[in-house]
């Protein structure tokens, strides 16, 4: 499945975090979190006020979601692009 793939109406079925997934499985690179929210609002069609009221408990399920990892400055990677023994003070974000 890519994002390319998957049709509107899937993109209202799909939790956040699958899409957050799929983002950056696009993307191939580490993203802000504000950058992957904005995206996921606009995907599902989100009004600003619902994204407020759910960005707490997507930000809660990307930390407990063993597929994401923090790489630092508020960035977001995928775990399975990093080795498993890499520390996260020797990941890099991309600089912009």
């Amino acid at each position: 499945m890519g994002l390319e793939t998957i049709s509107a109406k899937e993109h209202q079925e799909m939790s956040m975090v699958d899409l957050a997934f799929e983002i950056l499985k696009s993307e191939k690179q580490p993203l802000p979190f504000q950058d992957i929210a904005d995206q996921v609002k606009e995907m599902k069609e989100l009004q600003e006020e619902e994204i407020e009221e759910r960005i707490a408990r997507f930000y809660t399920n990307l930390n407990l979601d063993g597929r994401f990892i923090f790489v630092g400055e508020n960035h977001w990677g995928l775990r399975s692009w990093y080795p498993f023994d890499q520390k996260e003070e020797d990941i890099e974000v991309p600089k912009r």
